[in-house]
């Protein structure tokens, strides 16, 4: 009887020794190693539950070894774990396609995508690789609503990117935000397309305000790829080769038809038939076959990518060479080569450093392809009658004369080429002062060298052609002026060097707390300052040694002093603002927002140095109403914004002291100089106020999205610089 009682007493002491309570920890992250905050974490079956921080931790006191958590996420997939005898539980949550609702990077943070109140469109990673763009811009088009991108077609060329219309006089291209860091749209061209996990467009004055003066033609938010936590590294390479083509050319005369409309104009004029065989014509040179051709693109890329429990890490290399669809490769072509790291790191529990650096080169050469006096009007308004070539040199018409030239003489005498090197990046502190508290110092910087060099040779078109610059046999042409001054035609090189670097520093707090369970709050608070800064200085000779690109080449140029000019330029622009958001919801029902952004700039005189930006929003999900339930709708959401945006993008900023000729005064040489125009210490910032009102749904079990957005948009005080009368004596200046 003893020995089966201090059996059962060791059974009992063995079973509650293994069905014990305990204090669980960890830690939640995505797929590629970034903390998930907000994530609910709960013991099945209990009211025992957390949410995660800024970082993903969370803490859970009194759960039992048999219980199994359950981390659930909107827009990831639920997971369960057991919890056995583990303390620290770290747990990876995947992405769920099926759901609609996903995270979304904004001004200074993140929201759900079911939590927004304004006007937002997103494009994935997925997408972007699927389209294989040369430009992350070239991705947008039909990827994203309200977004027009209007492309040259050059290689490489930087396209027009216009959301939700033309707004201003003083410039429309959207602020571009890589990683936290404002830059501008031509910065999209360092960036290689496989290395970004993300492109977000804020669209309306609710999202866009937190950028203030520097959101008022939208948002377009970069978020790149980093690596993963406690993972091997891993190498992936990848490579494209494709093919340029023309799909349709435009309807032209055939050299027939050209001929029959010559003859009876000039029958029409009194005189004989210019083409009296037009038979013997035939169909002639098509032009437009003769300058366009298939063009190559090809790119590789490959990375590698991983961590360890303190550091992960993301290198990239890519190369994307693109030759035009205009002339030959050797005339008009786009390299980029990148180069891409991004480090984050944990100095201590509590503090993280970020670290992300691109340097991208860019090679290429161009050839005038739009416009009046291009090569593609050239080549639909040349003569169908000429032979491309007759005798070894370039076909020449004798009915056209003075500014349409043979296209692919166009093309062999345009010679330019250009080199640019730019370098951006970040370097970032995030510090948890405290339980969803964080506090973030970043700086940002772009550097950008551009060279660029021009040749425009001594060339013969034909007799009277406006860009013939020399005879026929290619020597220039000498003729006397009105002051009987023996004057000719030179060849001519320019070369250049731009200078640009832009930094900016800023300093905010992130606090987000939930008040009685269903009052959640998301806050943000601080101030930025920056500096845009830049330089130019040209060059311009004459009379390069045998009229060849060989040769082009300042220091080569034998021209004599008062052909030898040079011109220059700099300037800074600096600016200081203070921002705030609050966005509250009740029970994942009811929405509000309140943005407010104070911008100071350089830009404008004492009387206006600064501008207030304020936005609200409201959104109501009427699906989650209980006179809801019995609708076909899987989720209905109503959202309205109304808020203001700026532009201080004004032109010119400052006013140069316009040089004269020297003149001699008591003796001595004195240079003469004056102010070259009327300063305006009244100009204001441009103000452009946006409503926009916004209904989102599901349908067929969550199958089918729609999002219907109606939007205005108000500008006062536009800036611009008007015509002024020639008697006040000086250049226009900016006003509003």
């Amino acid at each position: 009887m003893k020995i089966l009682l201090l059996n059962l007493c060791l059974f009992v002491g063995t079973m509650f020794s293994t069905i014990q309570s305990q204090n669980i920890s960890g830690n939640v992250k995505d797929s590629n190693s970034i903390p998930l905050g907000g994530v609910n974490v709960s013991v099945e079956n209990s009211n025992n539950g957390a949410v995660t921080d800024f970082d993903g931790n969370f803490s859970l006191s009194n759960v039992s070894s048999d219980s199994n958590l359950v981390f659930s996420y909107l827009g990831y997939q639920t997971t369960s774990v057991v919890v056995g005898m583990q303390s620290n539980i770290s747990v990876v949550l995947q992405e769920d396609l099926s759901e609609l609702d996903e995270v979304v990077v904004i001004g200074y943070g993140s929201q759900k995508l079911s939590d927004i109140s304004g006007a937002v469109s997103t494009v994935s990673s997925s997408a972007i690789e699927a389209i294989k763009p040369v430009r992350v811009e070239d991705a947008l088009q039909g990827q994203a609503s309200g977004i027009n991108i209007i492309s040259s077609g050059s290689p490489g060329s930087k396209p027009t990117v216009l959301i939700r219309g033309i707004t201003s006089y003083a410039g429309n291209s959207p602020l571009v935000v890589i990683d936290g860091v404002s830059q501008s749209i031509d910065d999209l061209n360092s960036l290689n397309p496989s290395d970004i996990k993300s492109v977000n467009v804020l669209k309306d004055a609710a999202l866009a305000s937190i950028y203030g003066v520097k959101g008022g033609s939208g948002v377009i938010v970069v978020t790149t790829k980093s690596g993963e936590r406690n993972s091997d590294t891993s190498f992936n390479f990848s490579t494209s080769v494709g093919n340029q083509s023309v799909v349709k050319m435009i309807d032209v005369l055939n050299a027939s038809e050209y001929g029959a409309i010559l003859n009876e104009a000039s029958m029409a004029a009194g005189e004989g038939l210019i083409y009296p065989d037009l038979s013997g014509l035939g169909k002639g040179t098509n032009w437009q076959e003769e300058v366009i051709n298939d063009a190559a693109i090809v790119n590789h890329s490959i990375t590698a990518s991983g961590g360890s429990d303190k550091t992960s890490f993301y290198v990239s290399a890519g190369y994307l060479g693109q030759d035009g669809v205009v002339g030959p490769s050797d005339k008009s072509f786009f390299n980029r080569t990148n180069f891409t790291t991004n480090i984050n790191t944990d100095l201590t529990d509590k503090t993280k450093l970020l670290v992300n650096t691109n340097y991208t080169n860019i090679k290429g050469k161009g050839l005038p392809e739009n416009g009046i006096n291009s090569v593609l009007s050239n080549s639909l308004n040349f003569d169908p009658t000429v032979s491309p070539y007759e005798n070894g040199s370039f076909g020449i018409s004798e009915t056209i004369t003075q500014e349409i030239i043979n296209p692919l003489a166009q093309i062999d005498n345009t010679y330019n080429e250009g080199n640019t090197n730019k370098l951006t990046g970040k370097i970032e502190l995030q510090h948890d002062l405290m339980d969803n508290l964080k506090v973030t110092s970043r700086f940002g910087y772009t550097f950008v060298d551009i060279y660029n060099k021009n040749f425009i040779p001594l060339a013969f078109y034909g007799s009277g052609h406006n860009a013939t610059n020399a005879n026929e046999d290619l020597s220039p042409i000498v003729s006397v002026d009105a002051e009987g001054t023996i004057v000719s035609t030179h060849n001519r090189i320019s070369e250049s060097k731009t200078n640009y670097f832009n930094y900016t520093f800023e300093t905010y707090a992130n606090y987000d707390f939930t008040v009685n369970e269903n009052h959640n709050f998301q806050t943000v608070l601080g101030f930025s300052i920056g500096e845009n800064k830049g330089e130019y200085i040209g060059a311009f000779n004459e009379d390069v040694p045998f009229n060849s690109w060989a040769y082009a080449d300042i220091s080569a140029a034998t021209g004599n002093a008062s052909q030898q000019t040079s011109s220059s330029w700099q300037y800074v622009g600096r600016n200081v603002s203070y921002f705030s958001r609050l966005l509250y919801d009740f029970n994942e029902k009811y929405y509000f927002s309140f943005t407010g952004r104070v911008d100071g700039s350089t830009s404008f005189g004492t009387n206006n140095k600064f501008g207030f930006f304020p936005s609200a929003s409201l959104g109501w999900v009427i699906s989650k109403e209980d006179f809801f339930d019995d609708a076909p709708l899987d989720y209905l959401k109503f959202r309205a914004s109304y808020g203001s945006l700026g532009n201080d993008n004004i032109n010119p900023q400052f006013a140069l002291i316009s040089t004269f000729p020297s003149y001699t005064f008591d003796g001595s040489i004195i240079n003469g100089s004056a102010l070259g125009s009327v300063p305006n210490e009244d100009v204001s910032w441009e103000n452009q106020v946006q409503m926009n009102f916004g209904i989102d749904t599901r349908l067929f079990d969550n199958k089918l999205s729609i999002t219907v957005d109606y939007f205005k948009k108000t500008v006062d005080d536009l800036l611009f610089a008007p015509n002024l009368s020639l008697y006040l004596g000086t250049p226009s200046f900016p006003t509003t």
